[in-house]
């Protein structure tokens, strides 16, 4: 029992910190925090240990191929891996730190009117821009959106479009393509933001 009570709270305490590496909403699964920090899955890390010998190249390349496994079979942060499909680029890259509003647009935790209505915070889940058939998520804003036109065009090289899958090829190909996407995100979700305050103002 001891035993089980320790691990549960190792648990928790890993998971606290993913999530605070990742700059993520609470809400955000395990899974999806873990990627977005870099931080291996405990179980994988205890696996590890259990070798008795120091960990070396090839021991954290099977990990990295479990973990990968595990990612992939995951029912759970199915948005945050069709932006990271593959673990390796997104481990090994050599720049960027995460911030409170880009982890919004990689995880679909923030203020999206879908994300806020589940918890029914927003009336409806609908993009005030588009209309009542589209959803307000974490790929409308940032991919699709007329608003945020400029935003995505500020961001890119031109005649280059931003998509799901190349936006973590964006962010990891250079310090100024990082730097970039981050701008964007911050001045989305911030005009989200903006606009949740509005609808408060005029709902009160």
């Amino acid at each position: 029992m001891e035993v089980k009570s320790y691990s549960r709270g190792c648990k928790s305490s890993y998971r606290r910190c993913a999530l605070r590496v990742a700059t993520c909403f609470r809400t955000v699964s395990e899974d999806a925090a873990l990627v977005i920090a870099g931080m291996a899955p405990l179980s994988l890390l205890a696996a590890e240990r259990q070798r008795r010998i120091p960990p070396n190249r090839l021991m954290r390349e099977e990990t990295l191929q479990k973990w990968q496994q595990e990612w992939d079979q995951s029912s759970n942060g199915r948005w945050t891996h069709r932006l990271i499909p593959e673990l390796k680029p997104w481990l090994q890259r050599r720049h960027g730190q995460m911030d409170f509003y880009l982890a919004q647009i990689m995880t679909g935790h923030g203020c999206f009117k879908a994300y806020l209505h589940r918890f029914k915070h927003e009336r409806n889940p609908y993009c005030d821009s588009c209309g009542h058939d589209v959803i307000e998520d974490a790929e409308h804003v940032a991919f699709h959106c007329p608003s945020f036109g400029r935003e995505r065009e500020q961001a890119l090289a031109p005649n280059t479009r931003l998509t799901p899958d190349n936006f973590v090829a964006t962010l990891t190909e250079s310090k100024e393509g990082w730097a970039a996407i981050s701008r964007m995100a911050a001045s989305i979700m911030k005009e989200l933001r903006r606009r949740e305050r509005l609808r408060r103002e005029q709902e009160a």
